[in-house]
This record gives structure tokens, C-alpha cells and sequence, in this order.
């Protein structure tokens, strides 16, 4: 799929992403976005090999690891 001048390769073309899992993942992004790494492991049952394929080729990057916020975030990290 082309989405914004880019592709978007199929789920189940991702190394290490079984036919099941991807049809997991889709599932899970169809509830609600996901809002971190973690949570595409866990909600979206994403093995990790599949998560850092996915970060190697930059489709996650504005994903943080985890879903927790720190104060830094919320205010640019200059206090």
C-alpha cells in the first residue's frame, strides 16, 4: 500500500511475522492505534524479532519503547 509518497509492506512480509500473527496485528490496529513498541508485542502479539524488523526499517519510529510518559516528554526536557 502507498501512503504518503511511501510503502507500506504487508504485515506477513515482515521477517519473523507468521500469517496468524499478522492477522493479530491487524486486528488489534483496527481496535485502537497503538501507542508504543511494547504494546504492539503485547496487545498486537507481535513477536520481538518482527518488532525490530519493523524498527529497522523505520515503520515504527514515532513509537515510543514503552507506553509510560515522563515529565521530560510532557515538557520538552528543559524543566
Amino acid at each position: 500500500m502507498i501512503e504518503d509518497d511511501k510503502l507500506r509492506p504487508p504485515f506477513s512480509t515482515i521477517s519473523g511475522m507468521g500469517e496468524q500473527a499478522s492477522v493479530d496485528l491487524y486486528e488489534a490496529a483496527r481496535e485502537k492505534p497503538f501507542l508504543s513498541r511494547e504494546e504492539i508485542r503485547t496487545r498486537g502479539k507481535a513477536p520481538q524479532k518482527a518488532i525490530d524488523v519493523m524498527a529497522k526499517l523505520h515503520l515504527i519510529d514515532d513509537l515510543p519503547d514503552s507506553p509510560q510518559i515522563s515529565l521530560f516528554d510532557l515538557f520538552g526536557g528543559n524543566g
